[in-house]
């Protein structure tokens, strides 16, 4: 396949990539020589051929990528998470997503650089604990991860953390939802898994209101999408008398429900009072629309 041969192919939403295999870094270039020919680097076989072509589309969307953001242009975590919120952005299918983040970790392991981002952000990852918390962005909390381990907590939370803090090592500024959706996803129990997991570690850690926030939005995602909470639309008001115009029979009733006494029911809350108030408000709307009884009556509610 040519330099130019990336191209000249355009294939997915969004504008054809600026960046073909001539305008990869050095030692990208040379991977992809020796993944072409055949050739093992570090004991570990080259690619197939039938993965080439993704591979080095993968390659030029990664460092487009970080050329756009001002990131190192290596297989590490800020980069990918870049690469794959343009790609969200974009349009472009999650099932493309993983092939891409699946030709990363291949080429990864391959050429023997961004290992580390490979095994953490597999879909399997195989380290032990020994290896997770020997990790450099694990290093201020490894007494407390080892605890958490010791106490029953998941070994697969603490490699989610893990990366977590391994984006936040070589993140620069401030952390961003696209940040917390390159490593949990839009999933409800993963993203909760990783603010409880990062809470217990340190309490005060500076991320925590940007992740227990991405939280909160998936959940109502979730929620939405399983009919449980309809997504709010703005509407017209219903037109409504003041409270205080109420008839006085009315007005003595509301305020006897909020007050204290000797009657078998307990006093209503302000809210569950302010909630009796609206229907009353609107049937004496209506009722005096067309003449009708301010009670509620069947004339009035036929109203």
């Amino acid at each position: 396949m040519s330099a130019a041969d990336g191209a000249r192919r355009h294939r997915g939403p969004g504008p054809r990539n600026p960046v073909t295999r001539g305008d990869l870094p050095e030692w990208m270039r040379q991977g992809l020589d020796a993944m072409e020919r055949g050739r093992p680097r570090g004991g570990v076989a080259a690619p197939p051929p039938s993965r080439r072509r993704a591979v080095i589309s993968a390659l030029r969307d990664l460092v487009a990528a970080a050329r756009r953001h001002g990131l190192a242009e290596d297989i590490a975590e800020p980069t990918v998470a870049a690469a794959v919120a343009d790609a969200r952005a974009r349009g472009v299918a999650e099932i493309s997503i993983e092939e891409r983040l699946s030709a990363w970790r291949l080429f990864a392991r391959y050429v023997g650089r961004g290992v580390e981002w490979a095994e953490t952000s597999a879909r399997i990852d195989v380290r032990d604990p020994r290896s997770v918390l020997a990790a450099p962005a694990m290093r201020p909390y490894r007494e407390a991860a080892a605890g958490l381990l010791a106490d029953g907590v998941r070994l697969s939370d603490i490699k989610l953390v893990g990366r977590w803090l391994a984006l936040a090592a070589e993140r620069d500024g401030a952390p961003s939802e696209s940040d917390a959706q390159a490593i949990a996803g839009r999933s409800e129990k993963k993203t909760r898994l990783l603010a409880i997991t990062l809470h217990r570690l340190d309490p005060a850690h500076a991320d925590l209101p940007l992740l227990q926030g991405w939280q909160r939005t998936v959940a109502r995602e979730a929620r939405t999408r399983k009919g449980l909470r309809k997504p709010r639309a703005p509407g017209v008001r219903k037109v409504s008398v003041h409270v205080d115009t109420l008839p006085q029979a009315m007005q003595a009733q509301l305020a006897e429900l909020g007050a204290p006494g000797d009657r078998r029911h307990q006093p209503w809350e302000a809210a569950s009072v302010r909630n009796a108030e609206l229907p009353l408000c609107q049937i004496v709307y209506e009722a005096r629309a067309v003449g009708a009884p301010e009670a509620i009556c069947p004339e009035a509610m036929r109203a």
